[in-house]
């Protein structure tokens, strides 16, 4: 997209998926526009040093938790991405196949009773690379119930058109959890090669779980991990700063 070309710089790893490219590619533009209008200053250099510190958790963010690596094989990779609606995870799914276009995947999914669990649903059970979903409470307090979510997400599996494509599903009563159980079921997989390398990932990961679904998993899922492995984040990030709060209200 010639709207892309404008960026005129490598983007961090979590800006790599085409719809976040065209996101900064927008806002470089925006910026562009401001200043050919006299009503910025033209610095070139802070624009690309802004591009490339830019950071937003939990949006096609890679991490890597300490779990059991066996044979020598390299521990999963974990994404935790806050999209909670059917296209933007849809949009999820393609920048994973398109990141790691052989790996086998792992989904730890849940969502508010707000969202269209069924729709979503369906994109997992059409994805062949999915060895196991694990379904998850958040703390919000209209959180689907995690049976809720299994059984829309085998249900989902068993219409497939293919047979072959049909996932396990099971429910884990923590984000920890269900990293365990999501990085056990990938390590009965043999480990596939990417297509490319990246800064966020340079080594080949022997499968790749997929946390998705809502802003609180997401957010759940950060301070579960930071709590359990607090080296995985700085000692600047927010996941520490609530660290010990208590259950969202409402």
């Amino acid at each position: 997209m010639e709207v892309v070309a404008a960026l005129e710089t490598e983007l961090p790893f979590w800006l790599s998926p085409s719809h976040q490219q065209l996101n900064a590619a927008l806002a470089t533009a925006m910026v562009a526009s401001l200043v050919s209008r006299g009503l910025l200053p033209d610095h070139p250099a802070a624009r690309r040093a802004a591009v490339d510190s830019a950071t937003w958790p939990a949006r096609f963010e890679v991490l890597r938790p300490p779990v059991p690596a066996t044979d020598g094989v390299a521990a999963p990779a974990l994404v935790i991405d806050v999209a909670h609606n059917e296209p933007a995870v849809a949009a999820l799914l393609r920048s994973v196949d398109a990141a790691w276009p052989v790996a086998p995947l792992a989904i730890v999914f849940g969502a508010n009773r707000d969202k269209d669990v069924t729709s979503i649903a369906r994109l997992f059970a059409a994805q062949p690379r999915v060895r196991q979903g694990v379904a998850v409470l958040s703390s919000h307090p209209k959180a689907t119930p995690v049976d809720e979510i299994v059984s829309e997400c085998v249900n989902a599996s068993k219409a497939s058109a293919d047979s072959t494509l049909t996932t396990s599903w099971c429910s884990a009563s923590s984000m920890v959890e269900a990293v365990q159980l999501a990085a056990a079921s990938l390590r009965q997989t043999a480990p596939g090669k990417r297509a490319r390398e990246s800064e966020a990932d340079a080594e080949d990961p022997s499968g790749v779980i997929l946390c998705c679904g809502s802003v609180f998993v997401a957010s759940d899922m950060r301070a579960d991990l930071a709590q359990e492995y607090p080296a995985l984040f700085g000692t600047t990030d927010w996941v520490h700063e609530h660290s010990g709060e208590p259950a969202l209200l409402m």
